[in-house]
């Protein structure tokens, strides 16, 4: 779940309780004066039965109180986990970013020596497959690195919209995939935050490499109109092979093997976030997404 969600149900949860005390007090209290109205007046007009009347008042009062100190009790009780809740979620919201902060450098070390060992050694080494196996290994978890970071952010994140060439961004990843062939028949700009974009491709991307065992990757841009561009992403995988109304859903593993869903989740809430939408064309045997995002062809 994210950041933004859980705290939409903070508010429910914090809406509602307050609804709930200020109702249940608010009948409580209707119902205590009216009993206390009926009361006084049963004994104002039944001389004879004063006494019996009087134990009845005092019955009211003694529940009414009771009941008045009950709901009173129980909201403070709820308020109180709710609080509780709330400080627990930040402190593993504080505890995912300063974890996250600490690993990027590290990790950023860690892939630039395995790229400096796999240009070293060369292709016909007896330890290349392993050294490709590093790299690969440094790289996904990179992004999923970058993935939690999003995710720890999300309500904190501003978004700093500008003009993006799409055949740049594509460039500027490649690196991580040198045996995957990325093509682009057209080029387009986007509006969007080129930080998040290029986090929305790398997922995409990798998913069609470790899931798809994709060697080609074809990204497909035309013009939709009112200022808006679609890409049609395809590869030549082996396609998905989970239940389709699953795809995007959060901590949700799809078949044995997949991965956490976080990365296309995230995919989808950047997106939605710049304005744009995505969706699932194909599923098997290509797997197609496309992503609509304000631009235009170039």
């Amino acid at each position: 779940m994210s950041i933004e969600a859980k705290n939409y149900k903070t508010v429910i949860k914090y809406t509602a309780l307050a609804s709930w005390l200020i109702f249940t007090l608010a009948l409580s209290g209707w119902l205590f004066f009216f009993s206390f109205q009926q009361t006084t007046r049963l004994s104002v007009l039944s001389l004879n039965a004063e006494a019996e009347v009087l134990r009845y008042h005092r019955m009211l009062v003694w529940e009414g109180t009771v009941l008045f100190i009950s709901l009173i009790g129980g909201g403070l009780v709820i308020a109180y986990y709710i609080l509780r809740d709330v400080r627990q979620g930040k402190k593993i919201q504080a505890f995912f970013l300063t974890f996250s902060h600490e690993l990027k450098t590290p990790l950023a070390s860690l892939q630039l020596q395995a790229e400096c060992l796999r240009e070293d050694l060369g292709s016909s080494s007896a330890h290349s497959p392993l050294v490709e196996r590093l790299v690969s290994d440094a790289n996904r978890l990179s992004i999923q690195l970058e993935n939690s970071l999003y995710l720890a952010e999300d309500e904190n994140r501003q978004l700093l919209i500008e003009e993006v060439s799409l055949s740049d961004v594509i460039n500027s990843v490649r690196g991580y995939w040198p045996d995957l062939n990325i093509m682009i028949p057209n080029n387009c700009a986007v509006n969007v935050d080129l930080r998040a974009f290029e986090s929305i491709l790398k997922n995409i991307i990798q998913n069609s490499v470790t899931h798809g065992q994709a060697k080609e990757v074809q990204i497909i841009a035309s013009d939709i109109g009112d200022d808006r561009c679609r890409l049609e992403i395809s590869d030549d995988g082996v396609g998905y092979k989970g239940v389709g109304n699953s795809l995007g859903d959060q901590f949700s593993r799809h078949y044995s093997g997949s991965g956490n869903g976080i990365g296309l989740f995230l995919c989808w809430r950047l997106i939605k976030k710049m304005k744009g939408a995505m969706n699932f064309l194909s599923l098997k045997p290509k797997f197609i997404i496309v992503l609509e995002l304000p631009g235009k062809i170039v």
